[in-house]
This record gives C-alpha cells, sequence and structure tokens, in this order.
C-alpha cells in the first residue's frame, strides 16, 4: 500500500478495555533482580474495516513475560479495541467496490493504540515491581506492514 500524501479528518469514536491482567511475581517464582532485568513481549492485533460507517477498528493484544529456564512466564498484559472513523472514507478509500488504505493511516491508527495502552499499563498495574518496567519501543509500521502481508496471503 502506498503512502498517503493527502491530510485526512479522523476521530477516535471507541476505546474499550477489553481484558487485563497482572500475575504475582512471587506466586510465578520470579525474584525482583529478575523484575529488573529486560522483560519480553508479544504484541498481536486484528483490524477490521467498515467502509459504510467509515471505521477502522483495532483489537491489540499485549503480553509482558520472562523466560525463566525455558518456562514463559506472563507477568500483565492487556486486551483492548480502538475504533478510528475517518471522514469521506468511501470517497478517499474506495474504488471500484475495493477499499485501498494507505499504510501510514493504518500505522497512524495503530500509533495511537499503542500510546494509549501505554497510558492504559500506567493506570491499571498496581503492582509497584510492574510500574518500573520499561516498557521497550516499538515500529507500528512493522506491525502494519506484518499484517497487511498475512492479508495478502490469505486473499490469494
Amino acid at each position: 500500500m502506498a503512502k498517503s500524501k493527502k491530510a485526512y479528518k479522523y476521530r477516535i469514536v471507541e476505546v474499550k478495555k477489553l481484558n487485563h491482567f497482572e500475575n504475582d511475581p512471587d506466586e510465578l517464582n520470579v525474584s525482583q533482580a529478575r523484575l529488573k532485568q529486560p522483560v519480553q513481549f508479544d504484541i498481536t492485533t486484528t483490524m477490521e474495516i467498515n467502509p459504510d460507517k467509515e471505521l477502522i477498528g483495532i483489537k491489540a493484544n499485549a503480553v509482558f513475560y520472562i523466560n525463566d529456564n525455558n518456562e514463559r512466564k506472563e507477568l500483565f498484559g492487556l486486551t483492548c479495541a480502538y475504533k478510528f472513523q475517518i471522514l469521506d472514507f468511501v470517497k478517499n478509500f474506495v474504488k471500484n467496490k475495493e477499499v485501498l488504505i494507505p499504510s501510514d493511516i493504518l500505522t497512524l491508527c495503530l500509533s495511537f493504540q499503542i500510546s494509549g495502552m501505554r497510558g492504559m499499563f500506567a493506570a491499571l498495574n498496581t503492582r509497584p515491581e510492574y510500574t518500573q518496567i520499561i516498557l521497550p519501543p516499538l515500529d507500528p509500521s512493522e506491525i502494519v506492514q506484518q499484517q497487511l502481508s498475512s492479508f495478502k496471503k490469505k486473499s490469494d
């Protein structure tokens, strides 16, 4: 997908926290010293496009974990859904009944969602040891490209 050169009008119309969890590090047998080391994370996304309602929906699930002796120990995670309305969606993105959204529009939407999720983690995580974990940088354009290549494989 090409990058857009046009400025589009959009708004966030919905933000939903679908799930949040925190596991007790003591119950996971994770030491305080280990929690001060870098953690790993997985993020998965699904996108839904509704041209008639001018909506792009993104559901994201992020889980932060450590590997301890080849055992994955999930520390905390969050699933949330965002909906973005883009004005004049059909006029701008639908050509011959095919939806063509520039990848930078999807990246912009996902970057807002990731930033929002970081804020949700700050507000929802109550364990002091988890509030000290530095969440690693994340490039939303890489996630969008993975999503698009996955979509292309499914539609081939």
